[in-house]
């Protein structure tokens, strides 16, 4: 793989093949895997058979642009040039750098710097989650490189957004199954928002779940009861990682909290039933914190019966009476619970010690 500052028309990912030289990574979504092992050693074929070599312990490259990368230089519209004039050359998100990971793919118009530093979060995500769930939910790592775009300025990832989501939405990320593709904003919003980290973790989540497995009907999860579980294992993985006692996600917290503090709660039993369409900010801040608080409570002996309840919605068969069926608690008895703890759930949440931001 050639790390490259390609001058790409924005969306013209039909030219990447030709252009940076990145097999089976055009139009069509990474491919699913539904059997054999968890977790493969490198996503997308043997490295080596294709001329790549690891330049450090994160980076593959093909082997003939190794050495001046080595020395800090990175190829520029057909010559090499430093990082950082590179980096001052105006490129578009999906025509900018393109950073391979051993389970991977990033392209990106900011720093390389940061680029790099994103690929390692990605690449560490992708590994965290298969470990936290790979056996208990039964999915693989997908048999292609997980794909995310990374906008530099708002106002790049705002066309991405509207070109792939006709209504009018303010997300900070957000992943299109379609095309197996993350998509994210570096810079922030003006107001309210997490941490591009806490959205890489979501949405990445999102993709690895839904990249390994069968696809089957699981686009009926959307519009059927407990949809809040498929979001709720994703808002779980924005702290997953962190350093005990940290929370990268922990605004989430801190504005259901408040919410709870005038009463604006919403009942569980409504929670459960709401669809896709139906939910909103208040819903996902709210989902956050009763799943930290489901994930933990008596001992983790809920988690097992909260990921057998994931995997039936993600089968798209998601029932009314399947959180009592599966966890074991009425939703009456969960709420009763979670409320006597003062709704406790940042202390709970995951780190390495233990998307989609919309």
């Amino acid at each position: 793989m050639i790390l490259v500052c390609s001058a790409l028309a924005p969306g013209s990912l039909g030219a990447c093949a030709e252009r940076a030289r990145v097999p089976a990574e055009c139009p069509t979504a990474p491919r699913r895997r539904d059997s054999g092992p968890r977790s493969i050693p490198f996503a997308g074929g043997d490295p080596a058979a294709r001329g790549w070599v690891k330049v450090d312990d994160l980076l593959w490259i093909e082997e003939v642009h190794a050495e001046r990368f080595r020395r800090g230089e990175i190829l520029l519209d057909g010559r090499y040039v430093p990082f950082a004039a590179s980096d001052a050359a105006r490129k578009s998100p999906e025509g900018g750098y393109v950073l391979r990971t051993d389970h991977l793919l990033l392209r990106t118009n900011v720093t390389f710097a940061r680029a790099r530093d994103l690929a390692d979060e990605g690449e560490r995500h992708i590994r965290q989650v298969l470990a936290a769930f790979g056996d208990e939910l039964d999915h693989r790592m997908p048999e292609d490189p997980l794909r995310v775009v990374v906008a530099a300025r708002r106002s790049e990832f705002a066309a991405l957004l509207a070109r792939a989501i006709p209504a009018a939405v303010d997300w900070n990320a957000f992943y299109e199954p379609s095309k197996g593709t993350v998509y994210a904003a570096d810079e922030p919003p003006a107001t309210s928002g997490l941490p591009l980290v806490a959205d890489l973790r979501h949405e990445m989540t999102h993709a690895i779940l839904d990249l390994g497995r069968p696809e089957a009907l699981r686009a009926q999860m959307y519009g059927r009861p407990h949809f809040w579980i498929w979001e709720g294992l994703a808002l779980w993985t924005e702290g997953l990682g962190d350093a005990k006692g940290v929370h990268t996600g922990a605004a989430r917290f801190d504005r259901f909290r408040r919410r709870a503090q005038w009463g604006d709660v919403v009942p569980l039993a409504e929670l459960f039933a709401l669809r896709q369409d139906a939910f909103l900010g208040r819903h996902y801040d709210e989902t956050a914190a009763f799943m930290a608080w489901l994930m933990t409570v008596d001992g983790g002996t809920r988690r097992a019966g909260a990921l057998a309840l994931l995997a039936k919605v993600m089968d798209g068969a998601g029932e009314t009476g399947d959180f009592e069926r599966l966890v074991g608690l009425s939703s009456d008895d969960a709420e009763r619970r979670w409320k006597s703890t003062g709704y406790a759930a940042a202390a709970d949440a995951p780190s390495s010690g233990s998307g989609g931001t919309k």
